[in-house]
């Protein structure tokens, strides 16, 4: 992605109306997107899997914006893994949220660091050694997750990987005012 393309997605997110939300399966469009990375990771020699959870209930979401995220996780996870390492994405149901947790064997976050990987332009010095970057995608994927009233958590130890989870709600106040919902987009340009 360019810096322009980060910039017009950014803006987008922070007004970006419930009408375009719909009842989506995380299980769905977490196959689909690790998929599109299969080779990607099979190239550098990373494992990459996806172990869902059956069963999973369905959220109030916007599609494409959610595929944004899994793809920028499950990237840099790829991009901060060395070869012969191992990316895992996971799904599961936790209290009244459905969890999405892509784990990786990469190069990890040092603990001064993490506080400021979601600031808008970071980058730490061994990210920009290791791939090319805006600075913008964290930042987006956060303000994505921020919308569908989420939470997203890392945890990370340097030279061992890195773990973030993505919790979305199976009930906000998103889903609560459905009655405004138009019919989804058969399209995911932005």
């Amino acid at each position: 992605m360019s810096l322009v393309d980060d910039l017009l997605t950014i803006s987008r997110v922070k007004r970006q109306p419930a009408t375009e939300f719909q009842t989506i399966n995380l299980n769905t469009l977490v196959a689909r997107n690790v998929d599109i990375q299969t080779d990607i990771a099979r190239s550098k020699e990373i494992t990459l899997s996806f172990n869902p959870t059956d069963s999973l209930p369905e959220i109030f979401a916007h599609p494409h914006f959610l595929d944004r995220v899994i793809i920028n996780l499950v990237a840099n996870a790829i991009n901060y893994t060395p070869s012969g390492g191992s990316v895992q994405v996971t799904t599961e149901l936790t209290d009244s949220f459905v969890v999405m947790t892509i784990e990786d064997t990469g190069i990890g976050i040092a603990a001064d660091e993490l506080p400021h990987i979601f600031e808008r332009f970071y980058r730490s010095d061994t990210a920009r050694q290791t791939a090319n970057g805006t600075g913008l995608g964290l930042p987006i994927v956060r303000e994505i997750v921020e919308l569908h009233e989420g939470r997203i958590d890392v945890q990370s130890t340097p030279g061992e990987g890195t773990v973030f989870r993505v919790s979305l709600p199976i009930e906000s106040s998103l889903s609560r005012d459905e009655s405004t919902v138009t019919p989804p987009q058969t399209s995911f340009q932005e």
